[in-house]
């Protein structure tokens, strides 16, 4: 237990230092006289800044190592800290594109080394208990970090608002980033020596992608999780963008912010504790199939879930459901891990969980694409059918191409042993 306590409090903090200004990103900016639509295009930087990057970081990692990537992610999280604490809109501009930056150099990283790190001590059988705790110490992070948030102005009347904010999320992640170097120690393994010229590295990074694309492809079930990834993304998206207006329009006028605090601190917890369920499912499951049929299960509870809060119209009964689709979904999250980390060699890990993270923004941009189109077009019960039309059929076909990929993969395995076998026989 001791070995991982270091993770569990990095994770943990990480959570804390995120939610912290998280809560109140468009209040703090807003109040560096920011508009609006100033904001929303700082936000747009960001999203942009992790997008182009996200799967090239993923390679680098693989390439080069996790741990010094990680490093840097944290600093550029401690910059646009100091740019927004600085407060000029140029800066906040610059340090936007920073910390999209520093999060898609964190995608592929700390979580690698601690899968990777996990493996090499306990074996693949029990990797699901690694998914459990990190799962459990980032979303617990995440609730206290919430709750800290809305504390702060009670601490400290400031000058300029949310400044006791940034200089408490600032604090965290150095205290975080001590504890790493500490704590966190990459595994041992070989890595790519880097090239003496510009060119020679991207050659090394087109290269190392190449064989992730392959190896996604000529494998069943990482083919299966990229693809699925795109319906998950575009399905929970939607929730997001709708369940407040849902929400809004149950609720009297005096119930909807202490409904909104409510379904948002326990939808965090529900991620928290979810883990545990879903290990100790796939703790009695050793097959293959036995864990995409799990995975299949809890899929389709969500799909459930989203058509019962079309037809919901009390307040509260729409508000537990939401909190039921987030316990689900968390529990379908460690599922997809183990699932994934069980086939993707060390070497492949960074690049692909980069590959799956991009699969996963994708379909939801799509679903924020659409998010006008569907508002003026139909009713917000049809959107909630919809979402969940979508994410049936979308996943039923996941699960078709899957089963397609798998006979085909054991037919050309069967026929080579066939061919094996008959040159030995042969004199």
């Amino acid at each position: 237990m001791k070995r991982w306590m270091g993770y569990w409090i990095v994770f943990f903090l990480l959570g804390v230092g995120n939610e912290v200004v998280l809560c109140v990103s468009t209040l703090m900016l807003a109040a560096r006289a920011l508009s609006l639509s100033d904001i929303a295009f700082v936000m747009m930087l960001g999203f942009a800044g992790t997008t182009i990057l996200e799967v090239p970081s993923g390679v680098m990692s693989d390439l080069w190592g996790r741990e010094r990537l990680w490093i840097l992610s944290v600093l550029c999280s401690l910059m646009w800290l100091a740019a927004c604490f600085i407060g000029t809109v140029p800066l906040i501009a610059m340090g936007a594109v920073i910390n999209g930056i520093g999060v898609a150099l964190r995608s592929g990283t700390l979580d690698a080394l601690y899968v990777e790190e996990w493996i090499a001590c306990s074996g693949k059988e029990r990797i699901a208990r690694a998914g459990m705790w990190s799962t459990l110490f980032t979303y617990l992070g995440f609730a206290v970090g919430a709750l800290v948030s809305g504390a702060l102005p009670r601490v400290w009347k400031e000058t300029t608002p949310y400044t006791l904010h940034l200089l408490v999320s600032a604090s965290i992640f150095s205290i975080m980033l001590i504890v790493a170097c500490k704590a966190v120690r990459e595994v041992p393994r070989k890595q790519t020596e880097k090239s003496g010229s510009f060119f020679g590295s991207v050659t090394q990074i087109y290269t190392q992608l190449r064989q992730a694309i392959h190896l996604t492809r000529q494998t069943p079930l990482l083919f299966l999780i990229a693809s699925a990834a795109v319906v998950m993304g575009f399905s929970t998206v939607g929730v997001e963008l709708y369940w407040q207006p849902r929400l809004q329009a149950l609720s009297q006028p005096e119930q909807l912010a202490w409904m909104l605090s409510i379904c948002s601190f326990f939808s965090m917890g529900m991620l928290a504790v979810s883990g545990i369920g879903a290990a100790a499912i796939l703790e009695r499951v050793h097959s293959t199939a036995g864990k995409v049929a799990v995975y299949a299960v809890y899929r389709f509870t969500m799909i459930a879930v989203m058509v019962c809060m079309a037809f919901l119209l009390k307040s509260w009964v729409f508000a537990a459901f939401y909190v039921l689709y987030y316990l689900i979904m968390g529990g379908q999250d460690t599922v997809e891990g183990v699932l994934l980390h069980q086939v993707v060699p060390n070497e492949q890990r960074g690049t692909v969980m980069s590959v799956q993270s991009l699969a996963l923004r994708f379909g939801g941009m799509i679903s924020q694409a659409l998010r006008g189109v569907l508002l003026l077009k139909i009713e917000l019960m049809q959107v909630w059918l919809l979402l969940a039309v979508i994410h049936a059929i979308g996943f039923m076909l996941c699960l078709w191409i899957f089963g397609k990929r798998r006979k085909a993969k054991a037919d050309k395995n069967v026929k080579k042993m066939g061919e094996k076998a008959e040159n030995l026989t042969c004199p």
